[in-house]
């Protein structure tokens, strides 16, 4: 059975309705750096790019390889913006991990070999809701239990937003920790889903795309052109920036260059120019609450 059917009806009926929190009026980028904890290239680059200024916030894949070093030096860099990436895939060949929770209490989240499944499609199509909640806190539980103290939570490979109860749970839990979080504006009609998206001190985002690129120049061209055509709001550009090293090669050799390019990107001092020059303030998830009071 296609459980993700009516979900998806819904969204295309969405009428449109969001949390009432808004921005006051000018232009508003988050750059985010997701999947923090995968590899030490991708640690290393967000320390580097937190370092740099441009992109202030960030989110840690607790289920990855690398994310207790992460957590370490969010616990040693503590003024900087770090959340928890919850996660409920893992779409690597070379490289796999398991729930954070006991694998006993979420067998529904498995797959044949015993890690999390490498699809969105997949969680959805099979998952218990109670158990994809476990998973949500279990994470966040175990962020905090080496230290963290995360600023917000966010979505690897918008799992949460795949069915409703995935949803609801996901902002119960915003709820409940104190949490700021991602709202995914494809929600459906539901008035329980308005009232829990009210209750987080958050406001809608708009997802910038950039036009992909094969060089830094064409990259900055595309960035400024994207930006360029922006009114005022609240605009989210997620990244996923990593150093160019062996390890990260192997690991996702179809995602790498791609990576790369953007840490290079976010380390070039022409692109706060660029932001500048546009109109926008640079904020971090860190900063939403305050700004919507």
């Amino acid at each position: 059975m296609n459980r993700t059917g009516a979900f998806q009806r819904k969204r295309e009926r969405n009428d449109g309705k969001m949390p009432k929190h808004r921005f006051p009026g000018g232009k508003y980028l988050l750059i985010h750096m997701d999947d923090a904890g995968v590899s030490y290239a991708a640690n290393r680059a967000v320390a580097d790019l937190f370092g740099k200024g441009i992109a202030r916030s960030a989110s840690i894949l607790i289920n990855g390889p690398w994310a207790y070093d992460m957590v370490r030096w969010s616990r040693q860099n503590p003024s900087r913006d770090v959340g928890v990436h919850l996660t409920h895939t893992c779409e690597y060949d070379r490289m796999r991990w398991k729930p954070t929770a006991d694998s006993g209490s979420v067998p529904t989240l498995l797959d044949a070999d015993g890690f999390l499944p490498k699809t969105t499609h997949e969680v959805a199509e099979r998952a218990d809701g109670k158990e994809f909640r476990t998973e949500m806190e279990a994470q966040i539980r175990q962020a905090e239990r080496w230290g963290l103290r995360p600023s917000h939570i966010d979505s690897h490979m918008v799992s949460v937003a795949a069915r409703p109860d995935f949803y609801r749970a996901y902002l119960e839990l915003a709820a409940q920790h104190g949490l700021t979080a991602k709202l995914f504006g494809w929600a459906p009609s539901d008035p329980e889903i308005h009232r829990l998206e009210a209750k987080i001190p958050t406001a809608p985002s708009v997802d910038i795309r950039i036009p992909a690129a094969d060089s830094l120049e064409q990259m900055k061209r595309n960035f400024h052109a994207a930006l360029n055509a922006l009114g005022d709001g609240f605009y989210l550009h997620t990244v996923h920036p990593v150093a160019d090293m062996e390890e990260n090669r192997y690991l996702m050799p179809e995602f790498h260059a791609r990576r790369c390019l953007e840490y290079r990107f976010y380390m070039d001092d022409e692109v706060k120019a660029i932001i500048d020059s546009c109109g926008f303030r640079i904020i971090s998830w860190g900063d939403v609450p305050s700004l919507i009071a």
